[in-house]
């Protein structure tokens, strides 16, 4: 990280805020400006943004409590401490504290915003503000599986807003939509996590969330017109498909099969148990042709009473015949953080 490249990109770009602002304009042009200009536009339309309720008089007491602290420990003017002759010059502390002054009015009307816009629905003004903050919070998740729940906990957001647009077919259409891909990325993510990992709890997760959705998506299918009710079919039945991968993986991963490396739009697929695994259940009752899956899980499905079954075919890994194969402004404001901690 260069250094003294960052600390003159910071205070080249207090001084375009300053001009802007109406201050003394230099005459100076520098490389750099060009980059800089997008991030200026933002400061502007950051500082035109409507905060609700006005700043907490506690925020205003804090922030001055350190602006002072650092006015007195840095100095102002003729007041600034001279740096230490083996250490590099620092920037002018009137434009580390007109930084940081807009660091924090920006972030306080961010925090406000988003607190503003949680309750926001399709075609609501501060609906693009909110599904910019959840992609924030994708970028700030620190693993595969954290994504992977924070997509499903939009999904659940997805429906509360599909609710809320049931009257409007279009808007319904649309909110389906997004739920499926949320849902999609959420799920290739946690199924993902849960091969890797050979661990199958996280297929908990994914089996709860699917008989969660399933009940409330369902909901949105009665009184609605043919259009939207073909909508919502399709949605119930993509959750239907991740319940069987879900079941399957559960399967695979417990008598060591895993997946078969081969991805769709679900996620891994699983693989066959191996014939060991197969052989223990052949003192059940099966067709003849039917795939291995089949006889495993037909004890449970009304042939429990066959004397000749052993505790070896026990079918509990398998809770279900699942088959193993189904065929703006945020992104502006963290490029200004960005550059001003040398990220």
């Amino acid at each position: 990280m260069n250094t003294i490249f960052d600390r003159r990109r910071a205070e080249r770009f207090a001084q375009l805020i300053d001009e802007v602002q109406g201050g003394r304009r230099h005459h100076t042009r520098s490389r750099i400006d060009e980059q800089l200009t997008e991030l200026v536009t933002v400061g502007q339309q950051l500082g035109s943004v409507p905060l609700p309720g006005g700043v907490r008089p506690d925020f205003r007491r804090d922030l001055r409590a350190q602006l002072m602290a650092t006015a007195e420990r840095e100095g102002i003017g003729i007041t600034a401490v001279d740096p230490e002759p083996d250490h590099l010059p620092t920037r002018p502390s009137r434009a580390r504290i007109a930084i940081f002054s807009g660091v924090a009015v920006g972030a306080l009307a961010i925090s406000s915003m988003s607190v503003a816009s949680g309750d926001a629905n399709p075609g609501d003004t501060l609906y693009g503000f909110k599904r910019s903050t959840e992609r924030a919070q994708l970028a700030l998740a620190s693993s595969d599986l954290g994504r992977g729940q924070l997509y499903l906990e939009f999904a659940r957001t997805r429906v509360g807003e599909a609710h809320a647009v049931r009257t409007d077919s279009l808007g319904l259409v649309s909110a389906l939509g997004d739920m499926d891909a949320d849902t999609l990325q959420g799920v290739k993510l946690l199924l993902g996590s849960a091969v890797d990992r050979r661990d199958a709890s996280t297929l908990t997760t994914v089996d709860k969330f699917v008989e969660d959705q399933r009940y409330l998506v369902r909901q949105l299918g009665v009184g609605v017109d043919s259009t939207s009710a073909e909508r919502v079919n399709v949605s119930l039945s993509l959750l239907t498909a991740i319940g069987n991968r879900s079941h399957g993986l559960r399967t695979a991963l417990s008598c060591g099969a895993g997946s078969t490396g081969a991805v769709d739009s679900i996620g891994p697929i699983a693989a066959a148990c191996s014939t060991a695994e197969v052989t223990e259940s052949k003192n059940t009752p099966s067709v003849p042709g039917t795939a291995p899956t089949k006889p495993q899980t037909a004890p449970s499905a009304g042939t429990a009473a066959s004397p000749g079954a052993t505790p070896a075919a026990s079918t509990a890994p398998q809770p279900s015949p699942a088959p193993t194969e189904e065929g703006g402004l945020l992104d502006g404001l963290g490029r200004i953080l960005g550059d001003l901690l040398g990220g």
